[in-house]
C-alpha cells in the first residue's frame, strides 16, 4: 500500500469509527481496516495531526469514543515499537501528538458528551494489555504523556494534564524499570527510581493545579 493512500484512507476510516449509531458489521469492518492501516507510518502520522482532534470532536456516543480511543492507543503502541526497533528511546512527534489526542478525547468524553464508560480505565486496560512489563516501550509512552502534561496550558488543553498524568503514572507501574540489585544493597534511605518518578509526577500535578486555580477543568467523569 502506498503511504499516501494509507494517509488518505485512515482519514476516512477514522471518521467512520467516530460515527454515532454505527452498526456492528460496519464497526467491525472499520476497526479491522483501521488496524491494518496504522501499520503504515504515514497513517500514524496523519492520525497524530489535526485529524486526531477532529475525530475526537466528532464522537457523540460511547461506542464512538471507545473505538476512537482504541485506534489512537493502538497507533501509539505501533509507533513506540517502531521507535524502539530503530534503537530510539525518546517519543517522536507522532507519539506525543497521539498521546495528546488520547487525552483530548478523554477530557471531551467527560465534559462535552459525558459517557457511561470510564474512558481513563479503558485506556489503562489497553495500555496494560499491550505493554505489560515492556519497560523500554513503556518508558517512551510514559514520556509522551508527560510531554502532554508539561505543555503550556491554553484554552484548548486545560484538562489534558489530568489523564496525561494518570496514564503516565499507570504506564510506569505496569512497565516498571528493571530492579538493580546493587541499588537494593545500597543505602536504604536513598530515593529509588519509583519514588523519584512519583515525586516528579506529583510536583507536576501541583504546578498544573496552581496555574489553573479554581478554573481547573475536571479530567474524569
Amino acid at each position: 500500500m502506498a503511504e499516501a493512500d494509507a494517509a488518505q484512507d485512515i482519514r476516512e476510516v477514522a471518521h467512520i469509527l467516530a460515527s454515532e449509531d454505527l452498526d456492528d458489521a460496519a464497526a467491525e469492518e472499520g476497526v479491522s481496516e483501521a488496524m491494518w492501516l496504522i501499520k503504515e507510518p504515514s497513517a500514524r502520522e496523519e492520525l497524530s495531526g489535526s485529524l486526531g482532534i477532529e475525530v475526537a470532536d466528532a464522537c457523540r456516543d460511547d461506542d464512538g469514543y471507545v473505538r476512537s480511543l482504541s485506534l489512537f492507543l493502538n497507533a501509539l503502541v505501533l509507533e513506540v515499537e517502531a521507535v524502539s526497533d530503530t534503537g530510539g528511546t525518546a517519543p517522536t512527534h507522532t507519539c506525543k501528538n497521539l498521546a495528546k489526542a488520547v487525552c483530548h478525547l478523554i477530557v471531551r468524553s467527560a465534559t462535552v458528551d459525558p459517557t457511561e464508560v470510564d474512558m481513563v480505565q479503558e485506556a489503562m486496560d489497553i495500555l496494560a494489555e499491550n505493554l505489560q512489563d515492556e519497560y523500554v516501550l513503556g518508558s517512551i509512552v510514559t514520556e509522551a504523556f508527560l510531554t502532554v502534561a508539561r505543555s503550556p496550558i491554553s484554552h484548548s488543553n486545560r484538562g489534558d494534564y489530568g489523564p496525561a498524568l494518570i496514564l503516565a503514572f499507570h504506564m510506569y507501574k505496569v512497565a516498571p524499570p528493571p530492579v538493580n540489585a546493587d541499588d537494593q544493597k545500597g543505602n536504604s534511605t536513598r530515593e529509588g527510581p519509583s519514588d523519584a518518578f512519583r515525586r516528579d509526577v506529583m510536583d507536576l500535578f501541583g504546578r498544573r493545579v496552581f496555574v489553573l486555580g479554581g478554573a481547573a477543568k475536571p479530567a474524569t467523569p
